[in-house]
């Protein structure tokens, strides 16, 4: 699963929002890793993937995310 850290929803992925991801991670347990893709604004990018926060690629997972992050930032990306 991805989280696009530039297209709409809250303006920054705090400390305390990659918390609450986590909770829902642990919430919906499973192999999927969880995938960072960060922009600056000024052309530096970053495609970030966790060993350690892992999920299931499922709609209500889906669902958290996208509440929580905005529903633009929130994709499933297979085989990336």
């Amino acid at each position: 699963m991805g989280i696009d850290g530039m297209n709409g929803g809250v303006t920054a992925v705090t400390p305390d929002i990659m918390q609450d991801v986590r909770a829902v991670a642990e919430a919906h347990p499973g192999a999927a890793p969880l995938e960072i893709r960060w922009n600056d604004g000024n052309g530096t990018q970053a495609r970030l993937r966790s060993r350690s926060i892992k999920l299931s690629a499922t709609n209500a997972a889906l669902t958290e995310l996208r509440a929580l992050l905005g529903q633009e930032r929130v994709r499933l990306v297979r085989g990336s």
